[in-house]
Parts: C-alpha cells; structure tokens; sequence
C-alpha cells in the first residue's frame, strides 16, 4: 500500500484530512522521546487524541504513519526540482549546489526529526523510503539532461541518492556543525564530472 494514501477515506473529507494532521503531528512529537522503531499504535492513537479504530482508516502500521511524515521531506524535493532551477538556465553544476544547499537548508530546520528518520542509526525501512523518492527525483532530472549513453541512469540515480542521503545523515548526527551551504558544496564536490559539468570551480 503506498503511505502517502488515505486507506479507506477520500483526501477530501475534512474530517479524515485533520486526524491524519493530527497523527502526523504526534509522530513527529514522539520522535522527541523515543526511537520511530519503538512506537506502537495505540500510544500514537493516545497522542493524537484519536481511537485506534481511526488510526487504521489512515494508516496499517506506526511504521507507515512515519513513512507518511517522512514526505514532508519528499514534498520539498519536489517543490525545489531541478527543472524549476533549470528554468533559470543556470549551469548542471549550479543546479546541483542550489539543489543540494536548499534540501540540506530545510532539514536543518528539523535536526531530531530527520536524525531519527535518516541519520546513521536509523530504522533500514525509513533509509529505504528516502533512498528509494530521491533516486526518482534525480532520475528524472537526468533524463532530462544530455547524460553520456554509457551510463546506466537508473543505477547512478541510487547511488547519488544513498551518497546524498549518507552525507546529510551523517552531517545531521553531528549536530550540524558545518553550514548547510558547505555541506551541499561537498555533495555536489563528490560528483562526477559528466553529471555537473565541465564548469566546476577550481576553488571554493
């Protein structure tokens, strides 16, 4: 079942449309507390304010109510896509960097809640709904692009994405030491140059 549908409610019925608020809502208040891991239905029903019989109409597990608050993250990539930054005609190395710094900018603005759901100890399932919308994301921009023929885009999606997502969990677990820019620099520093161009500054 995708997590980001309603179960057995159209996304139009007001009323289905705020317990899923306030069910996200507490997930994202529990992970101030505890692992995503460890968090059961009926606490997060109790949280919400909600019966667990309502907690099932939204969602089959504690596990997919995270997935589901995770796309907050995944909605984000969308909005900042490439294709928007291409519009600009900015070069693929700039795009890159501007990408990178604004995905890196918004999760800084939640450090617990991404540290639990994409740093380095987080649960394999979270790691895999993130790799797995990011790698679709980068996907499309590189179909879009001139990419040499050799290079299968479909497997260099994945692999940017995990590379990425390594780098801003690993980051994140750090306390976020270095500036978001800086660390959307070293990501993009770390591409080939067949993806960002042959305008790749020297210096920083």
């Amino acid at each position: 079942m995708d997590p980001l549908q309603l179960s057995n409610q159209p996304r139009t019925d007001p009323r289905a449309t705020r317990t899923r608020k306030k069910l996200i809502s507490a997930f994202r208040e529990a992970l101030e507390d505890e692992d995503p891991g460890g968090m059961s239905v009926a606490a997060l029903a109790r949280k919400a304010g909600v019966s667990r019989a309502s907690f099932y109409l939204h969602f089959d597990s504690a596990e997919e109510l995270g997935l589901t608050a995770l796309s907050e993250l995944f909605d984000f990539i969308v909005d900042t896509s490439l294709d928007r930054l291409q519009q600009d005609h900015a070069s693929q190395y700039d795009v890159s960097r501007i990408a990178f710094s604004e995905v890196a900018a918004f999760v800084a603005e939640h450090p617990r809640f991404y540290t639990q759901l994409i740093g380095p100890g987080a649960a394999p399932t979270f790691i895999q709904a993130a790799v797995d919308t990011l790698a679709e994301q980068i996907l499309a921009s590189l179909q879009a692009m001139d990419m040499p023929t050799r290079v299968d885009l479909a497997f260099a999606s994945r692999f940017f994405a995990y590379g990425a997502l390594g780098m801003v969990g690993t980051w994140l677990a750090s306390g976020a030491e270095k500036p978001h820019d800086t660390l959307a620099q070293d990501i993009v520093d770390c591409l080939p140059a067949w993806l960002v161009g042959a305008d790749i500054p020297s210096e920083r």
